[in-house]
C-alpha cells in the first residue's frame, strides 16, 4: 500500500504489482545507526546461469533486531 498524502491525512490507495523478481541475499553492510546491526542487505539475481550484483536495500529493522539478526547469521 502506498500512502497518498504526504502530509499525514491518513489516506492509503491499494496498489496490484503486476511485475516481479526474486533475489538471493548475499550480504549485508553494517548499520550506520545501531552499533553491530544490519544496514543493508546486499542482493543479487540469477542471470546467465550466475548470481549477479543487482543492489542493496534498507530492511526497515529496528537497531534490536538487525543486531539479533546479524548475530544468529554470524553464527552460520
Amino acid at each position: 500500500m502506498r500512502r497518498i498524502d504526504p502530509a499525514g491525512g491518513g489516506e492509503w490507495r491499494k496498489i496490484k504489482c503486476n511485475q516481479s523478481e526474486g533475489f538471493f541475499i548475499i550480504g549485508y553492510e553494517p548499520s550506520s545507526s545501531g552499533l553491530g546491526g544490519i544496514g543493508r542487505l546486499l542482493l543479487a539475481a540469477w542471470k546467465s546461469n550466475r548470481l549477479t550484483y543487482v543492489g542493496c536495500v534498507g530492511t526497515g529493522f529496528t537497531d534490536r533486531t538487525a543486531t539479533a539478526l546479524r548475530k544468529q547469521l554470524y553464527a552460520l
